[in-house]
């Protein structure tokens, strides 16, 4: 990539580059923080466990694909994550204590 010429971007590229921007990238901030502010962290960074789990349920379902192992494994291993992470008892629990 260094010695390659820099790539050219049209106004249509542009265009699209700012929606995704104001759209779902946008968005997806906002909601994150409208998120922190209102809801206990603890219970937003268990439900931020699902995003890759939805999106690669969305990914094979528009792609067609199939379930894998491995794919079921990892799906597995995250919903084990959000029920250990949402046990955790946060009066009892100081994570920063040595």
């Amino acid at each position: 990539m260094v010695f390659e010429p820099p790539a050219t971007i049209d106004s249509v590229q542009w265009l699209w580059l700012v929606l995704m921007g104001l759209g779902p990238l946008g968005g997806s901030f906002y909601l994150w923080d409208y998120a922190l502010k209102h809801a206990p962290a603890q219970r937003v960074g268990t439900i931020a466990f699902f995003t890759p789990l939805i999106s690669t349920i969305l990914l094979l379902a528009v792609t067609g694909q199939r379930l894998t192992l491995t794919l079921g494994l990892s799906a597995a291993l995250i919903l084990l994550a959000a029920v250990f992470g949402s046990r955790v008892n946060n009066k009892n629990h100081d994570i920063w204590r040595v």
